[in-house]
């Protein structure tokens, strides 16, 4: 039991940080952003990206900054993200009218293999400030880690439970043996019959060297009363 509790315990705890491991990562990102944008506004984000463009960490980041009517004002992709498809939207422009603008689409990857995990702070001047990136699907992570518990916990059980099976017939060894020694007394009469000597010093040693210690007795009182009756039967 307390090999299972410590293996749950250690898988709560590897679950829980790989969870705490990709948040603090990404809110280190939107502290970087957030400076960034703080000394630049939005040419200080894209100074930021290029400087570190070449970084994987960097390029998989999904970047968004939304106004207060929820309008993305900038927006940064991860190439992986891409479909490839364009299509064309009416926009408003300054004049009142509306103009066509080609967009494209992109497709956030989260499926079995693949998670999505976010972090939002809002700005002083209101923007939205968002940070994502696509990740490992924990379940894809936990899976070997959970199956190689199991194994372990039901070995550790198997174990245990042979360990404690082994160490109680030990603990009952002699006291079969004082049964068995009574009952071989009772089936054949045999009162010179002895429990082998227990080399224990405890409680079932004990319990064998006071049985023996019984036997012995009620042998000499009996040789002693079959000497007494032969003697009076030859008086006689």
């Amino acid at each position: 039991a307390g090999a299972i509790v410590v293996l749950g315990a250690v898988y709560f705890f590897v679950a829980r940080a790989l969870d705490q491991r990709e948040r603090e990562a990404l809110e280190i990102r939107a502290e970087q952003f957030a400076m960034a944008f703080a000394r630049g506004g939005v040419p200080g984000i894209r100074a930021l990206l290029e400087q570190r463009e070449e970084s994987p960490h960097v390029r998989s980041l999904f970047v968004r900054l939304g106004g207060r009517d929820g309008t993305a004002t900038f927006a940064k992709t991860p190439p992986e993200w891409s479909t490839g498809e364009e299509t064309s939207v009416l926009v408003p422009d300054d004049w009142g009218f509306w103009r066509p603008e080609r967009v494209q689409t992109v497709r956030v990857p989260r499926d079995a293999q693949r998670d999505f995990a976010i972090v939002s702070r809002t700005l002083p001047n209101g923007v939205l400030l968002q940070i994502a990136r696509s990740t490992d699907n924990r379940e894809v992570l936990l899976t070997p880690l959970r199956r190689t518990m199991v194994l372990a916990g039901s070995g550790a059980v198997a174990l245990a439970a042979l360990a404690s099976g082994f160490v109680s017939w030990r603990a009952t060894r002699g006291v079969r043996q004082v049964a068995a020694t009574a009952r071989g007394i009772i089936s054949t009469g045999d009162l010179s019959a002895r429990v082998p000597a227990a080399a224990r010093r405890d409680e079932v040693g004990d319990l064998v060297t006071q049985f023996n210690t019984l036997l012995e007795r009620n042998s000499s009182l009996l040789r002693a009363t079959r000497e007494a009756l032969d003697n009076v039967a030859h008086d006689v």
